[in-house]
């Protein structure tokens, strides 16, 4: 005996099938799809960085190199010597003065004479924002006395910025009342003054004292 399938069998297969291929398709769709839609974005950051400098430039502008000539005894002499930061960072900066000293007899201010010693030629005053770090020094080699003074207090230097200056150390020296005859005529004598500078960041963790400083800038540089 055949068996037929009826029309009602026929046509439900053929939607099946129908459902089947759209399904398909859809995948195949989807899946290109899926393939073509990735974002895709990159970014870059070049930073630039320059290296500091830190520089200064020691200046006198009172200073007049005639004045230092035919010297007579308790002249006075203008000399104020100041440090500019001519550099890029901030600086703690140091002045050390070198004097010579000689062995003669000075006179008081009433003409009497006192007895020959060791005397520094030459006095000055140290003026408010200069801070000396220990004793006068006796440099045995040059026999000359030696001071040390840093821009700031005893507890912290001073910061000194780019462009700015400092006071002047000091504004003037006097002559030693010395007393004629004893070799000081027409002699060549000269008051060594010495600049010095270091950066300020990343100094013993920013809590140094002047003196700390200085240990640090002399073991490095001097």
């Amino acid at each position: 005996m055949e068996v037929r399938a009826s029309p009602v069998t026929n046509n439900m297969k053929r939607q099946a099938i129908k459902r089947l291929l759209l399904i398909g398709g859809l995948c195949v769709a989807l899946s290109i799809g899926s393939i073509m839609a990735y974002f895709t974005d990159t970014d870059a950051a070049e930073n630039s960085f320059t290296v500091g400098k830190v520089s200064l430039d020691l200046q006198e502008p009172g200073w007049d190199p005639d004045n230092g000539k035919g010297l007579t005894p308790g002249k006075r002499i203008g000399k104020d010597p100041r440090i500019l930061n001519d550099g890029v960072n901030d600086e703690y900066v140091f002045m050390e003065v070198r004097i010579p000293c000689a062995h003669i007899a000075t006179a008081n201010p009433d003409g009497t004479k006192n007895p020959a010693k060791d005397v520094q030629l030459w006095d000055f005053e140290a003026n408010e924002g200069w801070t000396r770090i220990g004793d006068v020094r006796k440099d045995d080699d040059s026999g000359m006395n030696v001071y040390l003074y840093a821009y700031g207090s005893d507890q912290s230097c001073t910061r000194l910025a780019k462009d700015e200056v400092t006071p002047p150390l000091f504004q003037s020296v006097v002559f030693a009342n010395a007393v004629e005859g004893q070799g000081l005529e027409e002699k060549v004598m000269d008051i060594g003054v010495y600049a010095y500078g270091i950066q300020t960041e990343n100094i013993l963790d920013g809590k140094a004292s002047p003196k700390e400083v200085w240990e640090v800038l002399k073991n490095q540089s001097l």
